[in-house]
C-alpha cells in the first residue's frame, strides 16, 4: 500500500504561515499597549515624585513644578489616547488571528480524519494479506 499524502498540505502549511503571521501582528500590537501603559504609569510616578521632593520655597519654584505637573498630565492625556487606538487595532489584529486559527484548525482536523481514515484502511489490507497468506497456507496441506 502506499504511503499516505494528505493532498492539501501546501493549503495546511499556508494557513500555518498565516497563523504565524497574524501571532507576530498580535505580539507586537500587545507589547506597544503594554509600553504605553508603562509611560502612563511612568508619568504619573514622575508627577508625585516631582510634588514630594521639591521644596517649595518661592513662587518660580511652585510655578515650574505646577507647570511640569501639568506637562505630566498632557503626557498621560496623550498617551490615554494612544493606548485606546491601539487596543482598538488590537482587538481588530485579535479577530483576524482568531480567524486564521480557525482555518489552520479546520484543515489539521481534515488531516487527522483523513490519517485515521488510511490507518484503518492499510489494517484492512494487511489483514487481507494475512488471510491470503494462512489460506494458501493451509491450501497446501
Amino acid at each position: 500500500m502506499k504511503r499516505f499524502e494528505f493532498t492539501l498540505e501546501t493549503v495546511l502549511k499556508l494557513r500555518e504561515g498565516q497563523e504565524r503571521e497574524w501571532e507576530n501582528r498580535l505580539a507586537s500590537i500587545t507589547g506597544e499597549c503594554s509600553n504605553i501603559r508603562r509611560n502612563i504609569d511612568l508619568y504619573a510616578a514622575e508627577k508625585s515624585r516631582c510634588a514630594l521632593e521639591n521644596q517649595f520655597n518661592d513662587v518660580n519654584s511652585l510655578m515650574a513644578v505646577a507647570n511640569y505637573q501639568a506637562r505630566m498630565d498632557n503626557q498621560v492625556k496623550e498617551a490615554q489616547k494612544m493606548l485606546v487606538i491601539k487596543e482598538k487595532e488590537r482587538e481588530s489584529v485579535l479577530k483576524d488571528f482568531i480567524e486564521a486559527s480557525k482555518k489552520r484548525k479546520i484543515l489539521d482536523k481534515l488531516k487527522e480524519k483523513k490519517i485515521e481514515e488510511y490507518h484503518h484502511l492499510r489494517n484492512k489490507h494487511e489483514e487481507k494479506l494475512t488471510d491470503d497468506i494462512n489460506n494458501s497456507a493451509y491450501g497446501r496441506i
